[in-house]
């Protein structure tokens, strides 16, 4: 029994002889080498030297790469905010809507004997023909006498709308077309003899263009003697009827009581 116990028989005999319990003893675990005794570092824990003291604060220049990006801290709150980098790539949303192809967009009514003041109640009405919606911006009024106007900006038509191209919102109202049909104003600020007038005679004629591409046209001067009140309509809305004058009815009906006869945003009701 003595033989086995070894070293521990003796180390209980001493403290015994000391007059003190021996304290717990793991068996074991004796330690061969001092050095076993010196502390050990954990590697999971940060700013710590060899024997687990915390480091002194280094500086930029000090600070070991981690390969993480560091958080950028907002000199106004004082909180740390991660800098976050937009992807170039990423959806910006939907792309500007395309200016109409020839025949997209046609004129398919026009108002240029109205019995009220003119030119302030002329109009043009204009039909979207396309699938999807068309941009207006940078286009062309251009009438029989080749006075021109370009369009402003953000001016857009929707698919299959019907919308109006007023020389004045300020006519347009008095004479009673509805507000909610008319998308642009081009005779804003101008006298009555400057601008896009839209004549009653036989060079009567307007057109819409994208530079020098006619998108679509209106040739109406000397097909009505009889038109004072009333607009005229395009029968056949399609592609290169503009021109024609069979294409083209003389409105009967008065979209309003008291108001000239004609369709202003809606389809024509030619016989």
């Amino acid at each position: 029994m003595a033989r086995f116990l070894g070293p521990l028989a003796t180390a209980g005999a001493v403290a015994f002889a000391l007059g003190g319990a021996l304290s717990p003893i793991v068996v074991g675990c004796a330690m061969s080498d001092p050095a076993d005794l010196s502390p050990s570092v954990d590697p999971s824990l940060p700013g710590l030297d060899a024997s687990n003291n915390p480091l002194p604060a280094m500086g930029d220049a000090a600070r070991p790469d981690t390969g993480s990006p560091e958080p950028v801290e907002d000199a106004g709150s004082g909180d740390a905010t991660p800098t976050i980098v937009a992807d170039a790539g990423a959806d910006t949303g939907p792309a500007t809507a395309p200016k109409p192809a020839p025949g997209e967009v046609l004129i398919t009514e026009v108002m240029y004997d109205s019995l009220g003041p003119e030119p302030g109640s002329e109009w043009i009405e204009i039909h979207n023909k396309a699938t999807s919606e068309r941009t207006l911006t940078g286009l062309t009024i251009k009438d029989g006498a080749n006075r021109t106007h370009t369009i402003g900006a953000g001016v857009k038509i929707a698919a299959g709308a019907y919308a109006l191209l007023v020389r004045s919102k300020t006519g347009a109202a008095t004479a009673k077309v509805p507000a909610s049909v008319v998308l642009y104003e081009y005779g804003t600020g101008l006298p009555d003899t400057g601008g896009v007038l839209l004549a009653n005679g036989a060079n009567g004629a307007v057109s819409l263009l994208n530079g020098p591409v006619a998108i679509t046209s209106a040739q109406y001067g000397g097909w009505y003697s009889q038109s004072g009140g009333s607009s005229v309509q395009l029968k056949v809305v399609s592609d290169g009827q503009g021109a024609t004058p069979a294409s083209w009815c003389l409105s009967l009906n008065a979209w309003a009581t008291g108001s000239d006869k004609g369709t202003p945003g809606a389809p024509q009701d030619c016989p």
